[in-house]
């Protein structure tokens, strides 16, 4: 199996075939170097990307994750918990995740901070290979196992008490709103604001949805 970054690997070597032939070409008919300067720049970019790519596999390989490296601000900023916290929330929730088949093993307490590290803020797995070590496959498995784990163990819980809230506060918050002379008589909440990440949109939307502010693809209610 062929993994992303050899296609990537691939394709840029390919570029830099592509423009070794244009130099060569420009060379033979005796341009100057101002002339050949932009692609001689993009040459040697493309070069600079091959190199870290190579480089890439050793730095992910050497990552050995380790808790106790974080202070406690970075911990919060994070996993949304202290240290300490984390390790009591890992023993409560007793988080056991079987990925013995694919070769790789993962402790309670690292499969909960691949979780919350998620969950705290979306970011690409090929950046939070070089916090947890693993391929970017793997960390996608182990979130999704982990995420399944805790809604078949304890999914219950937050399911009852979001829906028992509701159902017994639902009918006071309509009536309250409409009691303002609101439009609408089943209205029970407002969104606040909150800028939601989404992919890059197609169909002429892309400028549309883009934050300058946040330089990111999103949709703000």
């Amino acid at each position: 199996m062929v993994s992303q970054s050899e296609v990537c690997i691939s394709a840029l070597r390919r570029r830099r075939s592509h423009l070794r032939r244009v130099i060569c070409a420009q060379i033979a008919l005796d341009h100057s170097i101002d002339e050949m300067w932009p692609v001689l720049v993009r040459y040697l970019c493309v070069g600079g990307y091959i190199r870290r790519s190579l480089q890439r596999p050793e730095r992910v390989s050497a990552v050995a994750f380790n808790l106790n490296v974080f202070s406690q601000q970075e911990a919060l900023i994070n996993y949304r918990f202290f240290v300490p916290n984390l390790g009591r929330l890992s023993s409560l929730l007793d988080l056991q995740v079987d990925v013995s088949r694919r070769r790789y093993n993962v402790s309670p307490i690292e499969c909960l901070d691949i979780v919350l590290r998620r969950l705290t803020s979306p970011g690409r797995w090929t950046d939070l290979e070089l916090l947890f070590g693993p391929s970017a496959s793997s960390l996608s498995e182990i979130f999704c196992r982990g995420v399944d784990e805790l809604i078949g163990r304890w999914g219950h819980l937050i399911t009852t008490r979001r829906t028992a809230l509701m159902a017994e506060r639902a009918a006071a918050y309509a009536a309250t709103i409409a009691g303002k002379d609101a439009m609408l008589q089943k209205c029970v909440g407002f969104f606040d604001g909150t800028l939601i990440r989404i992919a890059r949109p197609g169909h002429g939307l892309q400028r549309v949805c883009y934050s300058g502010h946040k330089r990111c693809h999103a949709i703000k209610f």
